[in-house]
């Protein structure tokens, strides 16, 4: 394999991981920071923005908690959507039910 077919493959792996990989974003109720969505930290207070912040592959991570809608919504977007997190953790196997 030469060099340059070499590289154009690793980038195209690259390009295809970024586009495959959304963000994660995450969900505490009682976070008081940015209410962006970065970080347990910074974590959007309501599930509702931040399901319509999230685009095509994202994940979202909510912490425990009650979360109560203010109105009806569908999600039309493939998204993973996972909860019962303590607000310090990100990794899938320490949820609260775990």
């Amino acid at each position: 394999m030469s060099k340059s077919c070499l590289v154009y493959s690793i980038l195209s792996l690259a390009l295809l991981a970024s586009t495959c990989l959304g963000a994660t974003i995450y969900v505490d109720r009682s976070a008081a920071g940015a209410n962006n969505g970065t970080s347990w930290t910074d974590a959007y207070n309501s599930l509702e923005v931040a399901l319509n912040a999230a685009a095509e592959g994202d994940t979202i991570l909510v912490a425990q908690g009650e979360y109560v809608p203010t109105a009806t919504s569908t999600i039309t977007k493939s998204i993973s959507l996972y909860g019962g997190y303590s607000s310090m953790w990100s990794c899938m196997i320490l949820r609260a039910d775990s």
